[in-house]
């Protein structure tokens, strides 16, 4: 995580369902965790700057893999990780092309179905 300057900070925590722990397989609740986490951070700033949390969070396959601390060319298995944890209702994602100036590259925005983040934000009335 050094390489995206990422650290996490002595007492940092989370909080989480515990249907995860009874509902997912072991390596599947660390990546959730570390995706709440990470989540939360910008979902938090965008609730301060007035931006919707659907938008507030995206990472590239390669970065996540590195999150999680799998090699950067786990992508594929990072697609199938997320594709679980849609399908449980876990996350919510969506892709957007996005234009950089004579490419258009694909955006994959992750937002965690967390009542305890969405609340804040009037987004909460339509993940509900």
């Amino acid at each position: 995580m050094e390489e995206y300057n990422i650290s996490i900070p002595d007492g940092s925590f989370t909080q989480f369902p515990m249907q995860w722990v009874v509902r997912m397989r072991s390596d599947d609740v660390k990546k959730m965790i570390i995706l709440h986490w990470r989540y939360g951070f910008f979902a938090r700033k965008a609730v301060r700057d007035g931006y919707p949390l659907d938008r507030c969070y995206f990472e590239s396959q390669a970065k996540l893999a590195e999150l999680f601390g799998m090699s950067v060319n786990s992508r594929t298995k990072v697609g199938q990780f997320l594709k679980r944890m849609e399908d449980m209702g876990y996350i919510t994602t969506i892709k957007e092309n996005i234009s950089t100036g004579d490419r258009v590259k694909t955006r994959l925005y992750i937002t965690v179905n967390d009542p305890n983040i969405l609340k804040f934000s009037n987004f909460n009335e339509e993940i509900t």
